[in-house]
């Protein structure tokens, strides 16, 4: 089968899927460049996988070529399959490793910053732009405090992605191929009902569940910009965002008693984080050291059967 003709039986089965198709974007710019530069070969070869696969001299870091080639390997997988191709899968290297230490949140700085919020656009002009923040970013802290999702994830979720009645949240637009749902808690249901009610009066019928006045979504810029803005104004020091993913993690690790099963409870934790894998969701053990110690504590030497060395890579 032709490259071209495998292309458009994976976009069309992602679209019967109800799959994102933004990740694809990346495939037709591969199949762009493959006529190019093979124009006579109309099949895929690993000759170009391999090509593709490359870390290029513009890209600054190796998490670049990461996020271009992860869309080939979601492909290939689905292609080999299918038996249509035996292509070997491009090995990528780890991300980058990073410095910066995770914030830990207190209530009182959580409770600061929502406050912060109301304080700073009451003194603003009165316009349609400060309202729809005013009532967005509260919520848009909220749920990424009770669900950890990433800023991206929120920043990108639809209206059709919600489903408001019964507390699923369909999350598409993520960090690699992790596609995944979560259940939302009552209370963050309820918020995000109220939410919904008063964001409809500015804009009716809108796809973009955090929108602008135009129905798009918000870009990361703005986000950080106004988080870093309300940050300073009732609490100190620096954080992100992206610092309440965090602490959703450690937060759930530190409430487990040791009755239950602690390798069912982790299991969870990775799939509603959206997780690739179960090391990437250990790497929050090593910022609740005082939980680790009481497990280490309760099993002596089957601890560190249970519990590797932790992984340092980005999640």
């Amino acid at each position: 089968m032709t490259f071209k003709k495998m292309l458009d039986e994976y976009l069309s089965y992602r679209k019967e899927c109800g799959l994102a198709t933004y990740p694809t974007v990346q495939l037709v710019v591969f199949y762009h460049h493959t006529i190019r530069k093979w124009p006579e070969d109309s099949y895929l070869t690993q000759q170009m996988v391999d090509w593709w696969a490359q870390k290029r001299e513009g890209e600054n870091t190796w998490n670049s070529t990461r996020s271009r080639v992860f869309p080939l390997i979601a492909f290939i997988k689905w292609t080999n399959s299918r038996g249509w191709t035996s292509l070997s899968v491009p090995t990528l290297p780890p991300p980058v490793k990073s410095s910066y230490v995770p914030h830990a949140f207190t209530q009182a700085e959580i409770c600061n910053l929502l406050k912060s919020c109301n304080e700073y656009y009451a003194r603003k002009r009165d316009s349609k732009s400060f309202h729809m923040i005013k009532l967005e970013f509260p919520v848009m802290i909220l749920l990424m405090y009770s669900s950890g999702m990433r800023t991206t994830e929120v920043r990108l979720l639809r209206t059709e992605d919600v489903n408001l009645s019964t507390g699923v949240v369909r999350i598409r637009h993520t960090k690699g191929y992790g596609e995944h749902t979560i259940v939302l808690h009552d209370s963050a249901l309820e918020m995000l009902r109220a939410y919904d009610m008063k964001i409809e009066c500015f804009i009716p019928n809108r796809s973009v569940f955090f929108p602008t006045e135009q129905d798009t979504c918000r870009d990361r810029t703005t986000l950080t910009y106004h988080w870093r803005k309300l940050w300073k104004i009732k609490n100190e020091g620096s954080t992100r965002p992206y610092d309440l993913r965090h602490g959703y993690a450690t937060a759930n690790i530190m409430s487990w008693d040791t009755g239950g099963s602690i390798s069912d409870k982790l299991v969870a934790l990775s799939k509603s984080m959206g997780h690739s894998t179960i090391v990437s969701t250990l790497y929050y053990f090593s910022l609740v050291p005082g939980y680790a110690n009481k497990i280490e504590k309760l099993l002596g030497e089957d601890f560190k059967n249970i519990i590797p060395k932790f992984p340092q890579d980005e999640e």
